[in-house]
């Protein structure tokens, strides 16, 4: 198990199975006339937060690995599947990342994240379906935003949806306005794999 300021990756040796957890504290803000979160509405956000990012991001990835590790051996045939997770921490100095979860009805609201900081900002109404364009015009109409932001917090994975991107013409990518993972999104995750168990060499095999 590798411990990181953002997250903590584990590797399930037997079963060949990699896990990735995040763990959250919140600050339940909001602004008039939305009114203040009951403990029924955070449970209930975080839950939403939670299924979203694991749809999204868990049992997609298959990790291939080679070189001269005994895993190689037992695994380098089948793959490891990787599974990603966030936890609800009540005490703040136990997480690894400040959530501010707003309620709000403003229209220029947004949700964003600082990785540096390890602070994100997630605003309730983002995680309702929703329109969203790229700078290159390009439109979805079922976006929603945690997943999205799960992405920054994975070794502070750019945004794509910018015209100065390089996968701009990528709308379906999940770090643009889509809901798909790329083998690029996997890249700090596959290096500190690498730093875990040395001799080993992990790749993106397969992407569903």
């Amino acid at each position: 198990m590798s411990k990181l300021a953002w997250g903590t990756i584990d590797v399930d040796t037997t079963l060949g199975r990699v896990f990735f957890q995040q763990d959250w504290a919140y600050k339940w803000e909001f602004e008039a006339p939305e009114t203040a979160w009951t403990y029924q509405e955070q449970l209930a956000f975080h839950t939403k937060v939670d299924r979203q990012i694991w749809s999204s991001w868990s049992n997609r990835v298959t990790l291939g690995v080679k070189g001269k590790h005994w895993m190689v051996t037992r695994f380098g045939r089948a793959g490891l599947r990787i599974n990603f997770d966030i936890r609800w921490r009540t005490v703040k100095q136990t997480a690894q990342w400040s959530i501010r979860a707003v309620k709000t009805k403003r229209d220029d609201a947004r949700s964003e994240t600082v990785f540096p900081l390890r602070k994100s900002t997630l605003i309730v109404s983002d995680a309702e379906p929703h329109g969203v364009m790229n700078e290159s015009k390009a439109k979805a109409y079922d976006f929603v935003s945690p997943p999205h932001e799960f992405g920054h917090m994975l070794g502070d994975l750019a945004d794509e949806y910018y015209a100065n991107s390089p996968h701009i013409r990528d709308k379906n990518s999940i770090m643009n306005i889509g809901r798909y993972l790329r083998a690029r999104h996997m890249a700090e995750v596959l290096r500190q794999l690498g730093t875990m168990l040395p001799g080993c060499t992990f790749w993106v095999r397969d992407i569903r």
